[in-house]
């Protein structure tokens, strides 16, 4: 299953990714936001994998974010338990739809060896070519991005 092109358009899409050093991020779309296409094409493995980062990971730490988010914001409970669990959480710049900002990150890191088992032997794993902690955008160009099956 996809997501439709009408649906890129108004849907705030949640969808993951993997630094070079194998940490995880989430990033939010805000319906506006460019979306790779390992998540375009594959809705239910990108929604499934999202609600286990979000719902059945054990707390690993503490949350700092890096940009003031209202409280009644929609995802700031979201991005909360995202980086209590080790999740590095990005959100949109509207006024650049290519690039994400860091607005929450974790006092400790989750990284891909530790959820390896979230991916079958036929998925592909988007691997950033960034360092997170690092930067505090992403910006999808497919240079920076490289695709690797995680059983290889």
């Amino acid at each position: 299953m996809i997501y439709t092109k009408e649906e890129l358009t108004y849907l705030d899409i949640m969808w993951y990714g993997i630094d070079r050093y194998g940490k995880l991020f989430v990033a939010c779309s805000g319906g506006v936001g460019y979306i790779p296409e390992y998540i375009i094409n594959d809705r239910y493995n990108n929604e499934h994998t999202c609600y286990y980062l979000l719902y059945t990971l054990p707390i690993i730490g503490t949350t700092k974010f890096l940009r003031r988010l209202k409280k009644n914001c929609d995802m700031r409970k979201e991005y909360d338990n995202l980086a209590k669990h080790g999740i590095w959480c990005f959100d949109v710049d509207f006024s650049k739809p290519n690039v994400y900002e860091l607005v929450a990150k974790p006092s400790c890191s989750l990284i891909y060896s530790d959820v390896v088992h979230l991916w079958g032997e036929s998925d592909q794993i988007q691997i950033f070519d960034i360092d997170i902690a690092a930067s505090k955008k992403i910006e999808l160009s497919s240079e920076k991005i490289k695709i690797l099956n995680p059983n290889n």
